[in-house]
Parts: structure tokens; C-alpha cells; sequence
């Protein structure tokens, strides 16, 4: 296979790469840290894979991801799947603080577009291709601007299943996994390791399913706070 990962230094989006880190597949994988993305191509090339590594943030040009896109489309003389993980991650709304509202959307909204729309125009023309977006279980409760902006996604790559529908799709929820991303958050519930995350990725892409919720309870639970009155009694219970 030929596969390209994004957020590929670091987290679920490393342990992604190990899982397919095999002899018979070609890997691109994009990442912020050189350094992190040389020891990740290390590893995989001692466990057989051909890879290739793009040391790029999603806030770049759109030039710089359609030479990206285009440079693993020759070496690897195609695409097979694109797995598109990196994104950031916040709870926090900054009032008044328009700078910081547009660099979310940027990064999770606009960087997955261009990660996307990127390796598109191939995929449609040899009718052939595998997309998996890794959004998060907040995408069903909009209670702040990271959901908004999976919220965001989430909507892109529904219209791209109606727009586009020869191709597969599947949109990840991961829960609360233990990354850099969920530092912030204090007790959080039902907590996966990276690898685990990753292993019921690579499952939910290989089985080609169209939603993959990771957790759950804490699904559950999500929808669940988006009632009022169990929100009121959940703080009740806290006092």
C-alpha cells in the first residue's frame, strides 16, 4: 500500500505509521519535528517499509502541499490511502482574541482541507483512493472552538462522500487519549494509549468503515451533556 500520514512525529499519528510499517507498503509521512520524523522513519525502515518524510505544519501555503503531495505521488507512483491525524487541540475560548479563533481554524479546518483537496485531483482521476479523517468525540458536543472546528471538518468530508462518492471515506472520533493534546484536561475519563488508539484506527480503515468511534462510554456520555438538566446534576453531584 501506499499511505500518507499527517501529524507523523508524534502521538496517535506515530503509532499510525508503526502499524503500517511493513515490507510491502510506501510511507509519506508529514510532521513539524525533523528530528522526531527521522527517528520514526528510522523505525520503520528497520521494519521493511520505503519512507519518505515532509517536515511541513498545516498552516503552510497551499503550494507547499500540493509539491508535497505531488513529490510522494511520484516516488510512489501513487496513493492508496491518506490517513489526514494532525490538528491541535484546546478547551480554551479566548475572549475577543480573533487571532487566536482563526489560527484554530486554520489549523484543523483549513490544514485538513489542504491535506485533502492536495491528493485529490489524483485520486479522482485514477478512481482510487482511501481518505480517513481523525476528528474527535467533541465533534458531538459544540462546546467550544476545537469541537468547531472538527464540526467544520466533519461537514467537509461529509459533502466530499456526496461530491466525490467513488472513493472510501472514514471519519475517525478518538476519545481522550494520552498525548501532549489532552494535558490541559484535568481528570479526563476513559483515557487510551496512543497505541491502543491506533490499533482500533488501523482496524476501522482496514474494515473500510464509514464512522469509528473509539470510546464508546465516553460517547455516550458526550451526548449526554448536551442535555441541560443532566449537566446541572452532574455539577450537583461535584458539590
Amino acid at each position: 500500500m501506499k499511505i500518507f500520514i499527517t501529524g507523523a512525529s508524534d502521538g496517535i499519528g506515530k503509532e499510525l505509521v508503526y502499524q503500517y510499517a511493513k515490507s510491502e507498503n510506501i510511507l509519506g509521512l508529514c510532521g513539524r519535528d525533523q528530528s522526531k520524523l527521522l527517528q520514526v522513519q528510522k523505525i520503520c525502515k528497520m521494519k521493511g517499509a520505503v519512507c519518505y518524510i515532509y517536515n511541513f505544519n498545516l498552516k503552510s501555503d497551499i503550494a507547499v502541499f500540493s509539491k508535497v503531495a505531488t513529490d510522494f505521488l511520484d516516488k510512489a507512483n501513487g496513493i492508496d490511502l491518506l490517513i489526514a491525524n494532525a490538528g491541535m487541540g484546546s478547551s480554551q475560548y479566548e475572549k475577543n482574541s480573533t487571532d487566536y479563533l482563526l489560527n484554530f481554524m486554520d489549523i484543523n479546518l483549513s490544514g485538513t482541507i489542504k491535506t485533502i483537496n492536495a491528493f485529490l485531483p489524483h485520486m479522482i482521476e485514477k478512481n482510487h483512493g482511501h481518505i480517513a479523517y481523525v476528528s474527535s468525540i467533541y465533534a458531538f458536543r459544540n462546546a467550544h472552538i476545537y469541537a468547531t472546528s472538527k464540526i467544520a471538518a466533519n461537514a467537509y468530508i461529509d459533502m466530499l462522500t456526496k461530491a466525490v462518492p467513488q472513493l472510501k471515506y472514514t471519519t475517525i472520533y478518538p476519545g481522550f487519549v494520552q498525548t501532549e493534546m489532552i494535558k490541559h484536561v484535568k481528570n479526563p475519563p476513559f483515557v487510551i494509549t496512543p497505541n491502543k488508539a491506533a490499533m482500533m484506527i488501523y482496524d476501522a480503515i482496514t474494515l473500510q468503515k464509514r464512522y469509528a468511534i473509539l470510546s464508546k462510554r465516553l460517547f455516550l456520555l458526550t451526548v449526554l451533556l448536551n442535555f441541560k438538566w443532566i449537566r446541572k446534576l452532574i455539577e450537583r453531584f461535584k458539590k
